[in-house]
C-alpha cells in the first residue's frame, strides 16, 4: 500500500476514535428554521437535558418520553423543570431606514409569571446567554461540547439527550439556572416549576420578541410575546415520564401582535 494512503488512513482513524459515539446536537435559529426547545430536570445534583426539536415545530400531543433516571430515585417528584430556545438567532428589524439593520433579540421561555413584564433590554440579555448570531461560550453551544458518556460528570450523551452533573461545565445550573431560574438573572421570571408527587405538572410556554415601532420621528421600543402552548408532565412514577404540548387556554392563547405599553417597558430613541 503506498505510504501516503497508509497515513491517510491512519488519520482517518485517529479523528474517528477522538470523537465520541453520539454527542447532543443543536440547531440555531434562523429565517429559514425556528431554533431548538431545549428542555431540562434538574434533581439529586444531576440534568437531565433535552433536546425536543424546533421550538416553532412542537406539535400538538406528545413532545418526548423517557425512562426516569436512576439517579432521579425512579421519579420526577421533587425535581425543577424548565425549557428555554432561541427562535432565530439572526433576526433582525426590517423597514426602518436604519443600515446596518438592528438585531431583533428574541427568546422562548416557560414561566408561570407574566412574560410582558420582561423588558426589550432584558431580550437581548436572555438571548445573550443562550445563543447569538455569532458563535460564543453561550449554553447552547456549550451542550455541543459534552464529552462522550463515562468521563467525568458525564452519565450518557447522545444526540437528543444527556444526562450530566450540574458541575460539568455545560450544566444549566452553572450556565442559565443559578439559584433564580430567571436565565442567567437576565429576566425578572422564574422558568421553572417544581414537579410534585403524583401530580400532573403544567407551565406555559411562550415567546419573547423585542419591538420597534416609529413615531413621529422617534423609535417606541417594546416586546411583543406569544404563548405557543401548554408543557405538561407527570412525575415519571411508572418509570417512564412524558411531556406533552397542549394548547394555550382560551383568552390567553395569543398575546403576540400587541404591544401593551402599560406592560412593556417603552423606552424612544432618537433616529
Amino acid at each position: 500500500m503506498k505510504r501516503w494512503l497508509v497515513g491517510a488512513i491512519s488519520a482517518m482513524a485517529l479523528f474517528a476514535a477522538a470523537r465520541p459515539a453520539a454527542a447532543f446536537l443543536y440547531v440555531s435559529g434562523s429565517d429559514g428554521r425556528s431554533g431548538d426547545l431545549i428542555a431540562v430536570w434538574v434533581k439529586n445534583g444531576f440534568e437531565l437535558i433535552v433536546n425536543v426539536g424546533a421550538v416553532d415545530q412542537v406539535g400538538l400531543g406528545t413532545v418526548t418520553s423517557f425512562a426516569v433516571p436512576a439517579e432521579f430515585d425512579g421519579s420526577l417528584a421533587g425535581a425543577k423543570f424548565t425549557a428555554l430556545a432561541v427562535p432565530n438567532a439572526d433576526a433582525i428589524f426590517s423597514g426602518l431606514g436604519i443600515d446596518p439593520p438592528l438585531i431583533q433579540a428574541n427568546i422562548a421561555l416557560t414561566t408561570l409569571n407574566d412574560p410582558t413584564t420582561i423588558t426589550f433590554n432584558q431580550v437581548a440579555d436572555a438571548q445573550s446567554v443562550l445563543d447569538t448570531p455569532v458563535p460564543g461560550q453561550t449554553w447552547f453551544v456549550l451542550l455541543g461540547s459534552i464529552p462522550a458518556a463515562g468521563q467525568t460528570g458525564v452519565v450518557s450523551n447522545t444526540n437528543t439527550e444527556a444526562l450530566i452533573e450540574t458541575t460539568l461545565f455545560a450544566s444549566y445550573t452553572g450556565n442559565v439556572g443559578f439559584t433564580t431560574d430567571a436565565i442567567g438573572n437576565r429576566v425578572p421570571v422564574s422558568t421553572a416549576v417544581t414537579i410534585a408527587t403524583g401530580t400532573p405538572y403544567a407551565i406555559p410556554l411562550y415567546e419573547v420578541f423585542q419591538t420597534v415601532t416609529p413615531v413621529n420621528g422617534d423609535f417606541e421600543f417594546g416586546t411583543d410575546v406569544m404563548q405557543l402552548g401548554v408543557l405538561t408532565g407527570d412525575d415519571g412514577s411508572s418509570g417512564n415520564a412524558i411531556l406533552s404540548l397542549a394548547t394555550p387556554e382560551p383568552g390567553s392563547a395569543v398575546l403576540g401582535g400587541v404591544v401593551v405599553a402599560t406592560l412593556a417597558w417603552i423606552a424612544r430613541r432618537r433616529r
